[in-house]
């Protein structure tokens, strides 16, 4: 409830501001793009409080109780457990900024993408009186095609993020290898 609640202050601030502008800034947006940035926006920011911080306090939670317990039965197994989560830590310190970076581009060119479908459904009337059909799907054609590149680049580093994160869990403080560190 939180998230929806700050999401949908997020969106209110967001056309108070907007309208705010003056026309000749509401003219030079590309049809579509401040509705696709609030909502990209906002969806973010809810997902964002309202799952992923419940999953934070349980991540941290789990670490410092099994870092507890590995420390009762024996400081060789501590060692192990936080050897492992500062793998992670640190796999998510340099691989999350890239990740985070790659994304927004790619954000930026859906939102251009959709600019452009946008301003073609609206005056499709007038596209097909000038001939101009090809021309729009050129237009929607390279920034599809660069937003499908764009994520192609982000893929790698995501697939990486994840594979080390998984690995590690799997070596890390598991119940199954409480025997062999004692």
């Amino acid at each position: 409830m939180v998230g929806i609640r700050i999401s949908s202050g997020v969106r209110a601030h967001f056309m108070r501001a907007l309208f705010a502008q003056s026309i000749h800034v509401l003219d030079s947006l590309p049809p579509g793009t401040a509705a696709s940035m609030i909502t990209t926006t906002s969806n973010t920011l809810q997902i964002g409080i309202s799952e992923k911080l419940g999953v934070l306090l349980e991540f941290t939670a789990t670490i410092v109780a099994s870092l507890t317990i590995a420390f009762i039965y024996s400081w060789s197994l501590t060692l192990v457990c936080f050897s492992a989560t500062a793998f992670i830590v640190i796999t998510l310190g340099v691989l999350l900024p890239l990740i985070l970076k790659g994304v927004a581009k790619f954000n930026k060119a859906e939102a251009k993408t959709t600019a452009v479908a946008t301003e073609a459904l609206g005056s499709i009337r007038m596209i097909a009186a000038c001939g101009a059909e090809s021309r729009m799907l050129k237009r929607y054609t390279e920034w599809s095609e660069e937003a499908k590149r764009l994520a192609q680049k982000v893929s790698p580093l995501l697939a990486l993020q994840f594979g080390l994160v998984v690995s590690t869990s799997s070596f890390g403080c598991s119940p199954y290898r409480l025997q062999t560190c004692r």
